[in-house]
């Protein structure tokens, strides 16, 4: 029978020299200079995920560390010497590979130490290399403690893991600890290009590109998808059969996507899940392709240009031009959508019933408006306001139109004709550029209704109607909140201007307390007494600090000052506060 001459690419093309390891400088450069300074240590830890070189790098160590004519400029192994051929071809007795996770015992690990008092035979060091370290038991990692922390000198460990959190911290805190990083896209390409051209096989940008994302950073499992392509193609890869033939997802269908959302087809996304359903696609895939789709759309929107994609050239120009038709925002919440439904369309019992959710959720998005614009619009109505150019009461009556849903501002509208302005606030938004701040321009109509009803409340104000009832209004309060009904009891009401509610408070301590429920008491402002200001402002007046009792707010100060003295010092009534949620009120 004649010997099998095939080798699979990942075994045929593994890296003999330090050189040759892909993308992995920091580790190899130190190393080299670690051989060229002798200051090698007796124990390494080799960690990162699959498929990086952990293991190629620590056989290429070991067989350096032994090299007899090791090169004294780059420390490479010069592989014709006889113990780099005796490592190559399986034979070396000094270099030993041990799988951790069929030897994990105790029991192994006391063999283990046995062995290592036993002298090298011909060569400089016994080098052990420990594959998926992790595997060991604490009690195997317990045992080998002693001989990590003191080797004999002709001893030096290489342990290999893909999970360095389950080793025990006293192993890793005797070695030297390298962590090995994915390996960049357009590396695992560059490297799967050289394997084509010695392999007599032709592959475009596309077909390369495809292979490697199936890599994710391994270039192990990129050249196994490699040879995959190869079987199924032949000498010739291109990217329309190659896609074919493993079922990835076009580029086109997310383009098509994203295209169906900015015209709001939501029809034409149902037909997208019908097509990617029919074709056998698998969904979770296509969530995930979906997601850097609109990644890259966002990179380039952000940032103005394409280098940060991992895409090819007319990929990256084709990605520059779409995404000039969408916002950063939009981009935000389309993304959202599609993070949301991929973590959850694997639990879900229908996830054709999920994705379509999703797309049309896509395709129902309104424009968005960033939280930052809409903030410089609405400071830009105000300044407009205060400058006399818009009336003051449009800022609140343009929000209150807007919160409003259209049947309730419909039922609300006013039976009386608003009095006539010299200028339309409408118009004056509208002219201002600030009308789409809430999605819809306010009508003229509401605008002056509002308006005039809160021109009224000023009026009322002005009148003592609202101090009149502010005695009321904090007995209200007083029933619903107690410490708050007594602090605005002591208070007045001083005055409103555009909007804020200026109310005297007799000490600053009840300022805080007041100031801390703000929200709440225009809540129930407005449902008491029909008053809707924007906001209240709580202004100490000392000529206020003078109660029913005569006394003072010196002395009413310095009382509280001893309770809260007391709250401090004494761990009774700290706790009580604490669990109960209670307050001093003076």
């Amino acid at each position: 029978m004649s010997e099998q001459r095939y080798l699979v690419t990942a075994r045929k093309y593994r890296p003999a020299l330090f050189r040759e390891i892909v993308a992995q400088q920091h580790v190899t450069e130190t190393l080299c200079n670690a051989l060229r300074l002798d200051r090698l240590a007796h124990a390494y830890l080799f960690s990162g995920p699959r498929g990086v070189g952990k293991t190629t790098a620590a056989r290429i160590l070991a067989k350096a560390i032994n090299c007899t004519d090791r090169d004294t400029d780059t420390a490479e192994p010069c592989r014709s010497c006889t113990s780099c051929r005796d490592f190559e071809s399986g034979r070396s007795l000094s270099i030993f590979e041990i799988d951790a996770a069929s030897n994990n015992k105790v029991e192994d690990v006391r063999e283990l130490r046995e062995t290592v008092r036993i002298p090298p035979q011909g060569s400089l060091k016994k080098v052990y290399i420990i594959d998926e370290v992790h595997m060991l038991s604490n009690a195997a990692f317990n045992a080998l403690l002693k001989t990590l922390e003191e080797p004999p000198p002709h001893v030096l460990f290489i342990f290999a893991t893909t999970e360095p959190h389950k080793v025990l911290p006293t192993i890793l805190s005797r070695c030297q600890r390298f962590d090995f990083r994915r390996i960049p896209l357009a590396d695992i390409v560059t490297h799967l290009a050289e394997v084509g051209r010695q392999e007599g096989i032709v592959a475009d940008e596309e077909s390369l590109l495809l292979i490697a994302r199936k890599g994710d950073g391994s270039l192990r499992d990129a050249l196994s998808a490699f040879d995959q392509a190869v079987a199924l193609c032949g000498t010739s890869l291109q990217y329309n059969s190659l896609a074919n033939a493993l079922r990835v997802i076009d580029i086109d269908l997310y383009f098509e996507a994203t295209t169906l959302a900015l015209d709001r087809n939501s029809g034409g996304m149902l037909k997208l899940v019908e097509r990617i359903v029919l074709d056998g696609l698998d969904l979770q895939e296509f969530l995930v392709g979906l997601a850097e789709h609109l990644r890259n759309l966002l990179v380039v929107r952000s940032l103005g240009e394409a280098s940060l994609i991992e895409a090819t050239a007319a990929a990256r120009a084709r990605y520059q031009k779409e995404s000039s038709a969408f916002t950063e925002p939009r981009l935000l919440r389309l993304l959202m959508i599609v993070d949301e439904t991929a973590a959850s369309i694997s639990q879900s019992a229908y996830p054709k019933l999920k994705l379509e959710l999703a797309l049309i959720k896509m395709a129902s998005l309104t424009s968005a408006l960033s939280l930052a614009e809409a903030m410089k619009q609405l400071d830009r109505l105000e300044k407009l306001a205060h400058e006399g150019k818009l009336a003051p009461e449009l800022f609140a009556a343009t929000a209150a139109t807007a919160a409003k849903p259209p049947a309730e501002a419909q039922r609300a509208k006013p039976t009386a004709q608003a009095p006539k302005e010299e200028a339309d606030p409408a118009k004056v938004v509208a002219d201002q550029g600030l009308g789409d701040l809430f999605g819809q321009q306010p009508r003229a109509d509401a605008t002056k209704h509002v308006a005039a009803a809160e021109g009224n409340a000023a009026v009322a104000l002005q009148t003592g109607s609202l101090p009149e009832l502010w005695a009321d209004f904090a007995k209200r309060i007083e029933k619903k909140r107690i410490h708050v009904g007594l602090v605005l009891g002591k208070s007045a009401v001083l005055e409103e201007v555009h909007g804020t509610l200026r109310v005297g408070v007799p000490s600053r301590h009840d300022v805080e307390i007041l100031a801390g429920v703000e929200r709440f008491l225009l809540e129930e402002l407005h449902s008491a007494c029909g008053r809707r200001p924007r906001r209240m402002e709580f202004v100490y007046q000392k000529e206020l600090a003078r109660g029913d009792s005569g006394q003072d707010a010196s002395s009413a100060e310095s009382r509280r000052e001893d309770l809260e003295k007391q709250r401090q010092e004494n761990p009774v009534i700290r706790s009580i506060l604490e669990q109960f949620g209670g307050e001093l009120v003076w």
